[in-house]
């Protein structure tokens, strides 16, 4: 076999690799979009959405539209703010609910948590309990969250958190080892 034949060949693997990757993608972004669809028609993205498109969802981020939504390990996790049509709405024209000029104060300033977390620790104290101090603020700032978009929820309410949010309170509330400054003790 001289050199042209056995680069042909390595050439042609690799352009099966690369149709490979392309179909799978394709197929992603089809399961994702028919998900999509049904989402707009519904009044909220519901779960069985969400599982059609598991599968294409988790290990990537072509599902996100507003740019800020990071692969998230599971798949409930694995929405984009704009999907969620309650989100959507809050969004606006700011592209994506976390830069939304509300969501700061109202999901990742340390003082104004502190509020909602003492109303949990009168009504609801088992809900932060055996959490680390981080950890705790960040529950409290996903139910923040979510109480700022749908207002008020019943006990077994449960909404889902946009991958952007998620991040961006991760990125935020990180345990104290990792930065030079306390939490605010409550």
């Amino acid at each position: 076999m001289d050199s042209s034949e056995e680069s042909s060949e390595i050439s042609d693997g690799s352009s099966d690799d690369d149709n490979n990757i392309l179909q799978v993608e394709l197929r992603q972004r089809e399961a994702i979009s028919r998900a999509l669809s049904k989402a707009r028609s519904a009044s909220w993205l519901s779960l069985e959405d969400v599982e059609e498109s598991r599968d294409y969802r988790l290990g990537n981020t072509i599902w996100c539209m507003c740019g800020h939504c990071s692969r998230m390990s599971v798949a409930s996790e694995s929405t984009c703010c704009l999907e969620i049509p309650e989100v959507a709405k809050a969004v606006g024209t700011h592209g994506c609910i976390t830069l939304h000029p509300g969501f700061e104060s109202v999901c990742l300033n340390l003082h104004s948590l502190q509020v909602p977390f003492y109303w949990c620790m009168e009504n609801q104290p088992k809900y932060l309990c055996g959490l680390h101090e981080h950890e705790q603020y960040r529950r409290i700032a996903y139910r923040q969250f979510t109480r700022w978009v749908w207002h008020r929820l019943g006990k077994s309410m449960h909404r889902p958190v946009p991958s952007c949010v998620t991040s961006k309170i991760r990125k935020t509330l990180v345990p104290e080892s990792e930065v030079s400054w306390a939490y605010p003790r409550f």
